[in-house]
């Protein structure tokens, strides 16, 4: 029950977007800021475990309307701190106002992301198989002492390794939240 009850609220879109206001010295007011942060997923059977080896924190991208990454320049924290909520019927008219732009920010900003993924691909590969392939090392080894270490048992782990890199290649980005930011 407690996964189901999680797994509707992290599934549920309620609460993933917001619009802010922002005041930062030098920067024209009106200037339009995204802030999205992408999560990397894979669909897989639970008994591989693949979460254990993709990245658990999220991916940040704070774009401005020429499709600069501003996230080092400006953190999630620094943001929270100058910004300044918006009633949501001033929010939902700014994001109809700005939607086509706001689209293709969103489309930049995707494609910023993506050009992480496959460093998190390998990264995930690389600490899955390195860790698998301990536990074949570790049973062969043991193999050779103990004749009751099975075959099957170390074909287990190497069909893991090549289900897992496989699905561990399809893992995809999933956009877990957005903030809309204009500047005043």
């Amino acid at each position: 029950m407690v996964t189901e009850i999680m797994d509707l609220l992290l599934g549920s879109e309620y609460g993933n977007a917001t619009v802010a206001s922002l005041a930062i010295k030098g920067v024209p007011a009106g200037t339009l800021l995204l802030e999205v942060y992408y999560t990397v997923g894979c669909m897989a059977p639970a008994s591989l475990q693949l979460e254990r080896y993709l990245p658990l924190s999220p991916i940040r991208i704070l774009m401005d309307g020429k499709g600069r990454d501003l996230g080092a320049a400006l953190s999630h924290d620094q943001l929270n701190e100058l910004g300044s909520g918006i009633a949501r019927p001033t929010a939902q008219a700014i994001v109809r106002q700005l939607r086509a732009e706001l689209e293709n920010m969103l489309a930049s900003a995707e494609q910023l992301a993506t050009r992480q993924l496959p460093q998190l691909r390998d990264s995930a590969s690389t600490a899955m198989r390195a860790a698998l392939q301990a536990e074949i090392d570790r049973l062969e080894a043991l193999r050779r002492v103990n004749p009751s270490i099975r075959e099957e048992e170390i074909l287990l782990f190497q069909r893991q390794i090549d289900a897992g890199l496989a699905h561990i290649e399809r893992a995809s980005l999933l956009l877990q939240g957005v903030r809309v930011v204009v500047t005043t």
